[in-house]
């Protein structure tokens, strides 16, 4: 009797053991149409394409991309960065349309979206073209009143390029720029038809022969652009200082500096007509202004902005008003007046931290050259560099260092 009991746990043991491995099998086979029991599926994450992040709009920065082969197309100003993104991912060089290049016509076409903007009062407006190669099919797409031949097409371009955009008295003029790619740059003196002049009087014209030349390209530029569009603000802290008790900053971009004195919420800066009494000595090579009317609360509690505004960086040797990059910014602070060298300067967050400010309406737009004469790769890269100036753009409303 034993014997069958211990024949029967055997075999009781058999059946639930193969059932058991039935059933795991069977939720194997399906899990990858039903779920085993009652577990949810895991949520797939959705990894967002390259230069898609960020902001979807950014208010009082306008952007486009003209792109550009045999035919000329574009987004349109816009403040919807997704849109302009999704535009410049969509752009293909190996087209029917890629073998000609309407460079001119592409840049009458970014003039034209900014002599018609009227959504804003715009104080900036850029162009900013790329291109590898030499103008051969404007003259069949751009359409006037009187045929413009191929050879005017730079003259066409150039002459769009020179009146001022919008309404009197809020007219402006267009900053342009340019970047050759190539180990030749065909027509360089073409090229720089299509540009504007810099503040050192030579034209807003780059070239690259690699890929890392012309990121490099497109970083200076966008740090240009920067500069013109953008001011320092100096947050303080929001305390009754008085002449008995002030507090002095010393501003310095390069090795050029001002010292500033704060004192009854009034940010004294030195010039032509600052009194002899208070110490402080104007520098011709560092210049900037501040109306005490214009300080305003920061979002900080406790602190006030106070806008440095017309800043002027002077190159010592040459006389000229010279670019900085912002990382040259710095601002010290001492609770008594020392020379500019005294190593008792300090950096203090809390007592005055530099930002970046923009409170201007400014319109980009990015002429892109889409034709066949650029490999793959290179594309690539140059579709990368400017989603990637677009995310900067979209980022300049204000930094804080």
């Amino acid at each position: 009797m034993s014997r069958i009991k211990n024949k029967l746990r055997v075999v009781s043991a058999s059946l639930f053991l193969l059932f058991w491995l039935l059933s795991f099998a069977g939720c194997a086979l399906i899990s990858a149409a039903v779920p085993c029991g009652d577990r949810e599926p895991s949520p797939k994450k959705a990894i967002p394409p390259p230069g898609s992040g960020g902001n979807m709009h950014v208010e009082g920065v306008w952007i486009d991309v003209v792109a550009f082969n045999q035919k000329v197309t574009n987004v349109g100003l816009t403040t919807d960065l997704r849109a302009v993104r999704d535009f410049v991912n969509k752009q293909r060089n190996d087209t029917e349309h890629a073998d000609g290049t309407a460079l001119c016509a592409a840049v009458s076409r970014a003039v034209e979206e900014l002599t018609k903007f009227d959504k804003a009062e715009l104080d900036d407006a850029f162009i900013i073209t790329f291109t590898d190669g030499d103008d051969n099919f404007s003259s069949a797409v751009y359409k006037r009143a009187s045929p413009i031949y191929q050879h005017d097409v730079y003259k066409t371009a150039e002459n769009d390029l020179k009146p001022k955009i919008g309404k009197k008295p809020h007219e402006v003029g267009i900053e342009a720029y340019a970047i050759g790619y190539g180990a030749e740059i065909q027509r360089k003196t073409e090229l720089e038809r299509l540009v504007t002049k810099g503040i050192d009087g030579k034209p807003n014209y780059f070239e690259a022969t690699n890929k890392s030349q012309l990121s490099a390209n497109f970083n200076e530029i966008e740090e240009r652009i920067e500069i013109s569009i953008k001011h320092i603000m100096l947050e303080v802290q929001e305390v009754l200082w008085t002449d008995a008790k002030p507090r002095y900053f010393k501003i310095s971009i390069g090795d050029e500096s001002v010292i500033c004195k704060w004192a009854n919420n009034v940010l004294t800066i030195p010039n032509k007509l600052t009194p002899a009494n208070t110490g402080l000595k104007e520098n011709p090579n560092l210049q900037f202004f501040n109306t005490p009317e214009a300080n305003i609360p920061s979002t900080r509690p406790g602190k006030i902005l106070i806008p440095l505004t017309r800043v002027k960086y002077i190159d010592p040797k040459t006389k000229k008003e010279k670019d900085f990059k912002w990382t040259d910014l710095k601002v010290e602070v001492a609770e008594r007046l020392l020379p500019p060298g005294d190593p008792a300067w300090r950096v203090d967050r809390e007592e005055g931290a530099p930002m970046l400010n923009v409170s201007k309406n400014i319109a980009v737009i990015i002429v892109l050259d889409c034709t066949s004469s650029l490999d793959r790769g290179t594309f690539a890269e140059v579709k990368k560099d400017v989603l990637e100036l677009i995310d900067k753009l979209s980022k300049t409303k204000s930094k804080r260092f």
